[in-house]
C-alpha cells in the first residue's frame, strides 16, 4: 500500500508519535527500513529525521529556560528563537541580536584549562553565507584556536563542567584525531590539464571549471572562476570559455537505483562499515 500524504494536523500528529517512538534508536531503525519507503517518509515528513535527532541528542536540555543551543561537534550555535523554534525563548530583532552578541563575547573570552585562548573568532552566519537557504545555517558560528578544541560536550546528561569528554559511539573508547580546516586540497588530472602546475582554489571553483571540462557555458552569477591555469593552454585557444548570464539550473526528476545497482552501493557501504 503507498504512503499517502496526511492531512496537515494528522501529519504533526503522526511525526510526533514517530519521534517519541524513535528516540535515540532512529539511526539504528535507518539501516533496516527499504531504500524506497525512506524517501518517500523524507518527502512527506521532512522534519521527521531533525526531530529524532533532537529528542537523541538534547534531551537534558530545559528548553523553557535556554536562549542558545549548540549541535554537532565544531561550534554550531542556534539562537532559541521564538516563533522559529518548537519551545522558542528569544524573541526576533533586539533581543536576539543582544543574546547574539553576548554569546560571541563571552567565547572570545573563554580559557583552556592551562590558560591559553581557545576561541580563534565567532562568526554570524551572514557575514559567511549568503543566499536563499541563510536560515538553515545555525546563528553563529565558533572557530576554534588551531582546531584544537571540538564544541560539543554530553548533552544527554548534565554536567557542572564545561569539560567534557566526546563519544564517537556509546561506550568506545574512540576519540577524535583531527578535525577540519579552511586550507584543503585540489587536485586536478586528466587530458585537459596542464601538468606542473601549482594551482591556487576555493571550493566556489569546482563547479565552473567543471562546467567548461564539460563544454557547457559558466552562468555569471556563479561565484568561482575557472581554474584557468589548470587547463591545456591549447584546449583554451581552441574553445574559450562561454558565459551565460541568466542561466536556469534544471534538475532533472529524481532517479531510483536499478536493484542491482542497489546491492552494489550497499555492498561498498557495508565494506566501510557505515551499514551492517
Amino acid at each position: 500500500m503507498p504512503l499517502r500524504a496526511a492531512r496537515p494536523f494528522a501529519r504533526q500528529a503522526l511525526r510526533k508519535r514517530l519521534t517519541e517512538r524513535l528516540g535515540g534508536r532512529g539511526h539504528h531503525v535507518r539501516r533496516h527500513v527499504p531504500a524506497g519507503l525512506r524517501s518517500a517518509v523524507k518527502q512527506r515528513l521532512p522534519a521527521l529525521r531533525e526531530r529524532a535527532y533532537e529528542r537523541e541528542e538534547y534531551s537534558a536540555i530545559d528548553w523553557a529556560h535556554t536562549q542558545a543551543f549548540a549541535y554537532g561537534t565544531f561550534g554550531n550555535i542556534v539562537v532559541n528563537v521564538r516563533g522559529r523554534e518548537e519551545s522558542g525563548t528569544v524573541s526576533p530583532g533586539e533581543e536576539y541580536e543582544r543574546v547574539r552578541d553576548a554569546i560571541a563575547e563571552q567565547l572570545l573570552e573563554l580559557r583552556a584549562p592551562a590558560g591559553e585562548r581557545m576561541v580563534a573568532a565567532v562568526h554570524r552566519r551572514e557575514d559567511l553565507f549568503e543566499g536563499p537557504h541563510l536560515d538553515k545555517v545555525p546563528d553563529l558560528l565558533v572557530e576554534f584556536e588551531e582546531y584544537a578544541w571540538l564544541g560539543k560536550g554530553n548533552l544527554k546528561s548534565r554536567s557542572d563542567s564545561i569539560w567534557d569528554r566526546i563519544e564517537i559511539e556509546p561506550g568506545s573508547e574512540h576519540s577524535y584525531v583531527g578535525s577540519h580546516r579552511h586550507e584543503g586540497l585540489v587536485i586536478v588530472a586528466g587530458p585537459s590539464v596542464e601538468r606542473g602546475v601549482k594551482v591556487s582554489a576555493g571550493i566556489q571553483d569546482i563547479a565552473p571549471t567543471l562546467l567548461y571540462l564539460l563544454e557547457e557555458p559558466v552562468p555569471t552569477e556563479l561565484e568561482g572562476r575557472i581554474l584557468l591555469e589548470a587547463i591545456d593552454p591549447g584546449l583554451l585557444d581552441r574553445r574559450p570559455p562561454e558565459y551565460e548570464e541568466g542561466a536556469a539550473f534544471r534538475f532533472g526528476e529524481a532517479e531510483e537505483y536499478a536493484a542491482d545497482d542497489t546491492a552494489v552501493v550497499e555492498e561498498r557501504l557495508r565494506g566501510l562499515g557505515y551499514i551492517e
